[in-house]
């Protein structure tokens, strides 16, 4: 992956459960697309996804968690945002 700004490459933090504001909870469907996608991509098969929804309706949430579980089992996994 390239990018202009390294800063843009990142590992997600991991939280504390002390620090976490919410429980995250009901995106099991979300997730599960997400991971899939992700497992299709390391085996090649790569494609870009959306995550789209009106203000509020927790897709900074649903990515960070799902950036937060994937590196779990991918250390050395990079996350992108922006």
């Amino acid at each position: 992956v390239l990018a202009e700004k390294p800063s843009t490459l990142h590992k997600a933090r991991p939280v504390d459960d002390e620090e976490r504001p919410v429980v995250f909870v009901a995106r099991d469907r979300e997730l599960a697309t997400l991971k899939s996608t992700l497992d299709e991509a390391r085996s090649g098969k790569g494609q870009l996804r959306f995550v789209i929804g009106g203000a509020g309706r927790g897709k900074t949430a649903l990515v960070t968690e799902f950036a937060r579980q994937a590196q779990e089992g991918n250390p050395d996994l990079l996350v992108a945002s922006g």
